[in-house]
């Protein structure tokens, strides 16, 4: 759940994918 709020709160203030953005989402999958 945490994760999932902070790709949430990345994609808002980047909209621009970032390294670690795309960490995270591995981590979700």
């Amino acid at each position: 759940i945490l994760n999932k709020r902070a790709i949430e709160a990345s994609e808002k203030e980047r909209p621009i994918p970032d390294i670690r953005t795309g960490d995270v989402v591995q981590i979700k999958l």
